[in-house]
């Protein structure tokens, strides 16, 4: 659901990375863990433009219908929020 509703109010990919990071971690991200979170980014939508059944099925996972019009750029999305969810940074706030 994040993904798809960052993906609604984002002009572009980087925005989308942006508003995801600061959704999750509550701040900006600074200029290298946007970096690695935009490499991400790029490397997850081409291994989902060459294997599209797998971001059908990523986006099929859990209770909410997502309806998107891109489902790579929604799972590649996806992907990079799981990673943001896992740091210590995310599951420690004080």
């Amino acid at each position: 659901y994040l993904s798809q509703q960052v993906l609604l109010e984002a002009q572009n990919d980087e925005e989308a990375i942006n508003l995801v990071f600061r959704r999750i971690l509550l701040r900006n991200p600074e200029k290298r863990h946007f970096s690695t979170m935009k490499d991400y980014y790029h490397d997850c939508m081409e291994r989902f433009e060459s294997q599209p059944d797998d971001a059908t099925k990523l986006l099929a996972v859990g209770k909410s219908e997502v309806q998107v019009e891109n489902p790579v750029r929604a799972a590649s999305l996806m992907m990079v929020a799981q990673v943001l969810y896992n740091l210590d940074e995310t599951i420690n706030k004080e």
